[in-house]
């Protein structure tokens, strides 16, 4: 039988973004886009959102460095759970709208745009131009197996468009879909 252990004399797990948040505290200057960046390739992708929030709540996120939340958003498999939609909002108005991490103009009507989930996560801030990308996406990962994933779609007014990063299919755009008219692809 597994001796019993007392839960307070767990040891602390210290993650390289632990260390690495440390240091950037201690050193106390706001990073810019490329420190920032420089930052960013010391982690995993998935700490990116932890990361960029921790030094803006501390002070120490320079406004150019935020253009960097677009590309942190979509190398992340879960940046949404990461912090509530207001804080995001916040981020990505400071950035302004960007393209691959770049001040960019938004395009000057609505575009339609395509999301592969499952109902309950249909209204989700990732979304593409490419209808190919979200029906692989939704596709089952086992012919045998149904898949539980819509193709959804919208038609995205530029004000919602909070950022775009470039993939092989095309666009992913980060799209505020607060009050958003979602529908499944037929």
């Amino acid at each position: 039988m597994p001796e019993e252990k007392d839960p307070e004399d767990r040891p602390e797990v210290i993650t390289p973004m632990d260390v690495l948040l440390t240091a950037l505290r201690s050193a106390g200057k706001p990073l810019g886009r490329d420190a920032l960046n420089e930052a960013l390739n010391k982690i995993e992708a998935d700490d990116g959102p932890v990361l960029l929030f921790d030094l803006d709540w501390d002070g120490l996120l320079e406004t150019e460095a935020c253009t960097l939340a677009g590309p942190v958003w979509c190398s992340a498999t879960y940046p949404q759970d990461c912090a509530d939609p207001v804080a995001w909002r916040g981020l990505f108005g400071r950035a302004g709208f960007c393209v691959d991490g770049v001040p960019a103009e938004r395009p000057a009507e609505a575009i339609t745009l395509y999301r592969a989930s499952g109902e309950n996560h249909k209204a989700r801030w990732s979304w593409t131009d490419s209808l190919e990308q979200a029906t692989k996406l939704a596709a089952p990962e086992s012919p045998e197996l149904p898949s539980s994933k819509k193709v959804w779609t919208a038609t995205v007014e530029p004000e919602r468009l909070l950022a775009g990063v470039t993939d092989s299919y095309g666009l992913d755009y980060v799209v505020d879909t607060q009050g958003l008219e979602i529908s499944a692809v037929a």
